[in-house]
């Protein structure tokens, strides 16, 4: 994210716009927030109050607006529909450029120039740059929203195996290393940490059990002298990443 803020902190100077700035949308499609900001001396952020403007209420048929090459070109947004100019007029914007950021052909949200000082005429190569920039971050920016989806996911499930009462635990089948335990294995094994072989962990054990539940479709009864219980075990072939 700070990549992005120099980023944006570059262009804009080089090009002595007002603003550069960037609106991503909701999950949905149905709403947009300024997400990264730079502002030029003298020109006041908006950032704060530009978050979830509606495409439904606000901003309706904002996506159109931009041309087949996803780019939208304002030289005076006086001649702009009257609910995109509520918003823009406040800003004291009187010129804007915009390039939309597409995910697989979805419209996700735009990176945009604002003019404050003059009404401006954006020349072919401010175009070409913004084109590029947004291309830029929506291939570093949509991976990185993927990846905070993925990792919140993942917290979602870990927080759901650790609430069932069944010990549930992922072993490598080659090595036999335990790759995550839940809070009910933990409080049965304290000792048993990812990493060490399941064997040693819970049955003390150097070498493998003859009576391993992997590979094996029925569920098995299991004597474990080192944790003092009679376990019924079965395990499940899946993919861990």
């Amino acid at each position: 994210e700070a990549t992005i803020d120099e980023l944006l902190a570059y262009v804009g100077q080089q090009l002595g716009v007002s603003r550069v700035y960037i609106f991503e949308n909701n999950a949905v499609n149905t709403a947009c927030s300024n997400t990264f900001e730079w502002c030029n001396q003298g020109i006041p952020p908006e950032k704060e109050t530009l978050q979830n403007i509606s495409y439904i209420t606000d901003i309706p048929g904002y996506e159109q607006v931009f041309d087949e090459n996803g780019i939208h070109y304002v030289t005076d947004i006086s001649a702009m529909a009257p609910q995109f100019r509520a918003i823009l007029e406040p800003q004291g914007i009187k010129s804007m450029l915009q390039c939309a950021i597409y995910d697989g052909g979805v419209f996700r949200g735009y990176v945009g120039f604002d003019e404050c000082s003059v009404h401006r005429l954006w020349t072919q190569a401010q175009i070409s740059l913004l084109e590029f920039l947004a291309d830029v971050i929506a291939m570093f920016l949509l991976k990185k929203r993927s990846q905070d989806q993925a990792a919140a996911l993942a917290e979602s499930l870990r927080t759901v195996l650790d609430r069932q009462e069944h010990w549930i635990y992922v072993v490598d089948p080659q090595s036999r290393q335990l790759l995550f335990l839940n809070d009910g294995v933990r409080r049965l094994a304290p000792d048993a940490t990812e990493g060490m072989t399941c064997y040693r962990a819970f049955m003390n054990r150097e070498t493998p059990c003859a009576h391993c539940p992997m590979g094996k479709d029925e569920e098995l009864s299991i004597d474990n002298h080192k944790l003092g219980v009679c376990v019924r075990a079965k395990a499940h072939e899946i993919q861990w990443n």
